[in-house]
């Protein structure tokens, strides 16, 4: 999780354009990041613009150069022998204020465990148990 200040209302998505989550498209599809109830799609439901729209599929140029994915996404992303489906999440101030920041942790963590529990436990393109939970 990162901060950015190109565009302030805005959460810009980093997979490096899909690359860092290979694992997570082969099993589940692209639906898993942009669809509705993929983690982007989750994020804008809980009231997070996100950037690219998810509209906008996993394709070459899609993300920001500038946000798509920094050294641990890049090096460590499921693209890599022995990587793992890695994201990055790059927060406008809007997010990040003072006022808003409990906020938005809490909408963001709600977010993150629907996709969890929609993706990453028994159900679509997920695996039995996650964690042993």
């Amino acid at each position: 999780m990162h901060g950015q200040v190109k565009d302030p209302e805005v959460l810009m998505r980093g997979t490096v354009n899909g690359k860092a989550v290979l694992k997570l498209l082969r099993r589940a599809g692209a639906e898993a990041i942009t669809g509705p109830d993929g983690l982007f799609g989750r994020l804008e439901a809980n009231g997070f613009k996100v950037f690219p729209a998810n509209s906008v599929g996993l394709r070459a140029n899609s993300e920001d150069a500038g946000f798509n994915g920094g050294y641990t996404v890049r090096n460590y992303g499921s693209d890599n022998s022995g990587g793992i489906d890695a994201v990055q999440f790059e927060f406008g101030p809007v997010y990040r204020r003072k006022e808003a920041v409990e906020k938005s942790a809490v909408d963001a963590a709600r977010a993150v465990v629907r996709f969890c529990e929609t993706y990453l436990t028994k159900g679509r393109g997920g695996r039995e148990k996650v964690g042993g939970h």
